[in-house]
C-alpha cells in the first residue's frame, strides 16, 4: 500500500472522520459509524468507551469498569473478571490506537458469556509508548515499535521489540499463577505472536491470538536450532484471522507468516480467512475469538 494512502487512513483515526459509514480507530474499522465530540477528542476517548461509562452511570455491570493502568506500572486498562478469577487475557492494540480502542468491546465480549470460562477472565490492555513512526512521516503516536515500511523487511525494529517483550514479560510473570492468553490486532497482534513464542516459560502462555497481523523478525529463527526446538516443545495453540482485502497488512503476508509458524516452528495455528474484509474487525471474527478462548481455557 502506498505510504500516502496509509497516512490518510491514519488521519481518519486521528480526526475521527466518517468514511463511507465507517470510523477508523487505530486503523481498525468498525461497521457502526460514530462521531466524536470535540470534548471527547480532547480527552482521547473513543465513543465506545464513553458509551460504556454511560452504562456504568446507569447501573451497568461493575466488572466492566476498568482500572486505568496495566497493573504493572504502565499505561493501559485492566478489567476485573466477572466471576471468580481463573485466567488472564492480555490484549495489544494496533498502531496509533490505545487500550481504550479495544477495552470496552473485549470486556463486553467476555461478560456476555456468563456461565462460561470467559466470565472468569481478567482483561489487561497495555497502551504502547508514544514514539515517532517513520512510515507516517515521523509523526509521534502510540506505537509498539517504529515501522519504516509495509513489508517484512521494513516493518520490525528488533530493539523496540526487545523493550516490549521485557514489559510484557513483567506482566506475564505477575499473572502466570493462572493461565495467560496473549492476543492483539495488527502491530499489537504481531507483538502478541512474538511474545508468545519468546516468553521464557513453556507453560505460562496458554495460547495466542493474532488478528490482521504477522510474524515479526522471522529471519531471527533461521539457523537457531535451540530456539526453534524450544518453541516446538510449547505446542502453542494460536488463532490467526486475516481479511483478503486487507490494505495495510497484506493478506499474503499473513499467509506466509502462518505457513512459517506451522512448518518451521510447529505452532498449532487455527487459521481463518475473512473474505472481502479489510484491515478491520467483524462480529464473526470476534465470535471466533470467543470460541477459541473458550476452547483453550476449558
Amino acid at each position: 500500500m502506498h505510504r500516502l494512502s496509509f497516512f490518510i487512513t491514519f488521519l481518519a483515526h486521528s480526526f475521527s472522520r466518517q468514511v463511507e459509514g465507517t470510523c477508523f480507530i487505530g486503523t481498525r474499522a468498525f461497521v457502526k459509524p460514530v462521531t466524536l465530540s470535540a470534548s471527547s477528542r480532547a480527552a482521547g476517548m473513543s465513543t465506545a468507551l464513553l458509551d460504556n461509562w454511560s452504562l456504568e452511570q446507569e447501573g451497568g455491570d461493575a466488572s466492566n469498569t476498568p482500572e486505568l493502568s496495566d497493573g504493572y506500572g504502565g499505561s493501559g486498562l485492566t478489567y476485573p473478571p466477572g466471576g471468580e478469577y481463573k485466567a488472564t487475557l492480555i490484549w495489544l492494540h494496533g498502531l496509533g490506537d490505545t487500550a481504550r480502542g479495544w477495552g470496552p468491546q473485549l470486556a463486553d465480549l467476555l461478560r456476555r458469556n456468563k456461565g462460561t470460562e470467559l466470565d472468569h477472565v481478567k482483561l489487561i490492555l497495555p497502551t504502547a509508548p508514544t514514539r515517532r513512526v517513520t512510515l507516517n512521516f515521523g509523526m509521534a503516536m502510540p506505537a509498539w515499535w517504529d515501522i519504516k515500511g509495509l513489508n517484512p523487511d521494513q516493518a520490525d525494529v528488533p530493539e523496540h521489540l526487545d523493550e516490549c517483550l521485557a514489559r510484557l514479560t513483567k506482566i506475564i510473570d505477575g499473572e502466570k499463577d493462572k493461565p495467560v492468553v496473549i492476543g492483539g490486532f495488527s502491530q499489537g497482534g504481531a507483538l502478541a505472536v512474538h511474545t508468545a513464542l519468546n516468553y521464557g516459560s513453556s507453560e505460562a502462555v496458554k495460547a495466542c491470538v493474532g488478528l490482521s497481523s504477522w510474524l515479526p523478525v522471522a529471519s531471527s529463527y533461521d539457523g537457531n536450532t535451540d530456539k526453534v526446538e524450544a518453541i516446538k516443545r510449547k505446542q502453542l495453540p494460536m488463532l490467526m484471522c486475516h481479511g483478503t482485502a486487507d490494505q495495510v497488512v497484506a493478506f499474503d503476508w499473513g499467509v506466509r507468516s502462518r505457513d512459517f509458524l506451522i512448518k518451521t516452528l510447529g505452532v498449532d495455528v487455527q487459521w481463518e480467512t475473512l473474505n472481502g474484509v479489510g484491515h478491520g474487525s467483524s462480529e464473526d471474527e470476534m465470535r471466533s475469538v470467543a470460541n477459541f478462548l473458550q476452547r483453550v481455557l476449558s
